[in-house]
Order: structure tokens, then C-alpha cells, then sequence
């Protein structure tokens, strides 16, 4: 009787072990589906705003590069296969670009942070975590000899700028932007983008960063951030941009910044 007794509470334990492995392993797919946004719900507007633009600007690195990347700003899994090299290499095409020391440094702690992330929920090597977490940005007393030098290498910084004179484009070339073009993905989502910076007088970093949320056409109306006046505005859509987003959106990616990049082939 005391050995079937023994035998019986080593099934159950054995039991509740396989219960308990389960239900773990359970937990952590649901805490990796939701790591991103648990972190970003803790940010305010303007710093969510950031961190999208941040890696929208990773990503269009990426694609350069030939790295299908999407989604980076919403899915951990979308970071499956980015390693510390492709971040190194991403802070030196910064530099080659002509961003500023300061935006470089903090683009690099945006990918840092996300890394992270997404190592904690698996999709990312620990030890490749750690050597992306190991890229480190430039001190401050290092951006003067570092201008200096793109400077000598022709390499314009965006910091300190000299502002361009305005172009004034004619109504009838505005015309032709925003509601003449193509009727293909591409010319769809440049009549967008056209309307955008035309009629709405967006700038291209606010136009960059818009996604899905932005748009509200039962409402026809559509919601930005201004950076530089640190604004959240809404306005209500022209009929021309209304009638191109409506064309567009439907084409546009589902996750992140709406806007595809071109492709001679097909969109």
C-alpha cells in the first residue's frame, strides 16, 4: 500500500510539473507578443513619436542593404536576424548621410533598446543582444573632429544647415503632382505624399513617420506631429488628398510608417 501510495504522488508531482512547464511556456509567448507594446505604453506621445521615426529610419537602412525589414516597431519577431554588425554598420551610414552626432546617438539607443526586447522574448540571441548592446554612440567631445572631418570629406551635416530658398511650384505643376498621376501603386501613393506636402504643408519628416492611425476617412481628417513645435495637429483632408489616401491606404503596409518604397517590378 505505502509503495502504490509513493507512486501515486510521484504521478501527480510529475503531472503538476508538466501543468506548470506548460502554462509557463504559455506565459512567455504571451509576454513576448506583447513586450513592445507593454514598453511603449509606458512612453509619452512625443517619445513614441520618436522611436517610430527612429526605426523607420533602421528599417529604410535595412532595405537599402537588402534586408526586407518591416514592423520593426511592433513586432519582436520582425527583428529575427539583425545582428551587432548591421547596427555598426547602420551608425556609420548615419554618419555617411550627414545626420547630426546627437539624432546618431539617439537612433543607436533606440536599436539598442528594442534589441533588448526583443531578446527577451527570444527572437534574438542573448549573445548577440549583448553585442548590439555593446555598439556604442560618439561622446560629445568626439562630434567637432568627427564634422570636421566629413566636412573635409564633402560630406554635408544636416546640423547647422543653411536653409534653402522656397521653390514655388506653379498651380497647374501642383495640379498635375497631386491628382494626375499614374494609376499604379506607386503613382497612387505619390499623389498621397504630394497632397500631403502641398495642400496640407507637411514636412517630409512629418510626412515620414505617418501610419494607418493618422487617418480617420469616415471623419476626413487626419491627425500628425509637428517635431518642431513639439504639436500633435489634426486637419481636415482636401478632397484631393481625401480621395487619394482613400486610393492609397488600402495599398499601404499594416504595421509601421504607410509608405512602400518603389520597385520597377510591382510594388
Amino acid at each position: 500500500m505505502k509503495r502504490a501510495l509513493t507512486t501515486t504522488n510521484t504521478t501527480q508531482i510529475a503531472n503538476l510539473d508538466d501543468v506548470m512547464q506548460q502554462a509557463g511556456q504559455a506565459a512567455n509567448q504571451e509576454a513576448a507578443r506583447r513586450i513592445f507594446a507593454d514598453h511603449t505604453a509606458r512612453k509619452a506621445n512625443n517619445t513614441i513619436r520618436r522611436k517610430i521615426a527612429d526605426l523607420a529610419l533602421f528599417e529604410t537602412f535595412l532595405q537599402q542593404a537588402g534586408v526586407p525589414a518591416a514592423g520593426l516597431y511592433e513586432e519582436a519577431r520582425s527583428w529575427r536576424g539583425v545582428t551587432w554588425g548591421l547596427v555598426e554598420v547602420f551608425k556609420v551610414w548615419q554618419l555617411q548621410q550627414g545626420y547630426a552626432i546627437g539624432s546618431i546617438n539617439g537612433r543607436l539607443s533606440t536599436v539598442r533598446t528594442f534589441a533588448r526586447l526583443a531578446a527577451k522574448a527570444g527572437v534574438i540571441a542573448a549573445e548577440e543582444a549583448i553585442l548590439i548592446a555593446s555598439v556604442e554612440g560618439y561622446a560629445h567631445k568626439e562630434a567637432k573632429h568627427i564634422d570636421e572631418k566629413r566636412n573635409t570629406e564633402g560630406i554635408r551635416t544636416r546640423k547647422g544647415a543653411k536653409k534653402a530658398d522656397a521653390v514655388i511650384i506653379p498651380s497647374d505643376i501642383a495640379a498635375d503632382l497631386t491628382t494626375r498621376q499614374p494609376e499604379t501603386p506607386q503613382g497612387k501613393r505619390d499623389a498621397l505624399l504630394m497632397c500631403l506636402l502641398l495642400e496640407h504643408g507637411l514636412r517630409i519628416g512629418e510626412a515620414a513617420i505617418l501610419t494607418l492611425k493618422s487617418f480617420d476617412l469616415s471623419a476626413g481628417t487626419i491627425t500628425f506631429y509637428r517635431p518642431k513645435v513639439q504639436r500633435t495637429q489634426t486637419h481636415e483632408l482636401t478632397p484631393s488628398a481625401r480621395n487619394a489616401a482613400k486610393a492609397y491606404l488600402p495599398l499601404a503596409p499594416a504595421h509601421g510608417i504607410i509608405w512602400r518604397k518603389s520597385c520597377k517590378k510591382a510594388f
